[in-house]
C-alpha cells in the first residue's frame, strides 16, 4: 500500500507500484532548482515520508539517482522543513547498503558538516542533523560519532 500527502490532499492510497512510480516521479520532478521553493519542500517532505516505508520504496526513489543531488541541494534550504525533510530522506537512502556510495558520492556528508557549522541554524533542524550525523555515519562507514 502506498500513501502520499501533498498540499490540502490528505492521503492518496495505492497498492499500484506504478501508480506509486508516477507519484515518485512527479516528486522527484518537483524537487528541480527551477520550481517554486514551497514545491520542492512538499515534494521532499513527501519523497521522506515515502521512504519510511522501506526498501521497496527507496529502491523506487532511486530510480531517479539525479535527485539525490537536488535532495543534498535542499538542505541549503531556508526552510526548516525542508532542511529537516532533505536530510530525513538521505538518512533513509544510505540505510540500503546499495546506495551508501551514491549519498557519500553527492556530496552530503560535506553539506551537513556545513549545516552543523551553520551559526543561522535553527534548533529544530540542527538537532535533527546532529542526532541524524551518527545513524548517517553508521550507515555509510560503520562507525559511531
Amino acid at each position: 500500500m502506498i500513501k502520499f500527502c501533498f498540499q490540502g490532499v490528505d492521503a492518496v492510497t495505492s497498492t499500484s507500484s506504478d501508480l506509486g512510480d508516477g507519484y515518485v516521479a512527479l516528486f522527484v520532478r518537483m524537487l528541480g532548482l527551477d520550481r517554486d521553493p514551497l514545491d520542492r519542500e512538499q515534494a521532499i517532505i513527501a519523497l521522506w515520508k515515502y521512504s519510511l516505508g522501506g526498501k521497496q520504496c527507496i529502491d523506487t526513489i532511486m530510480k531517479f539517482p539525479r535527485c539525490i543531488n537536488l535532495v543534498v541541494n535542499l538542505l541549503r534550504s531556508e526552510s526548516s522543513s525542508a532542511c529537516e525533510a532533505a536530510a530525513g530522506l538521505l538518512r533513509s537512502l544510505s540505510s540500503v547498503n546499495v546506495y551508501r556510495n551514491s549519498v557519500a558520492d553527492s556530496g552530503a556528508i560535506e553539506e551537513i558538516n556545513r549545516l552543523l557549522r551553520q551559526s543561522s541554524l535553527t534548533s529544530e533542524v540542527w538537532n535533527l542533523v546532529y542526532g541524524n550525523l551518527g545513524s548517517f555515519c553508521t550507515c555509510l562507514f560503520g562507525v559511531e560519532n
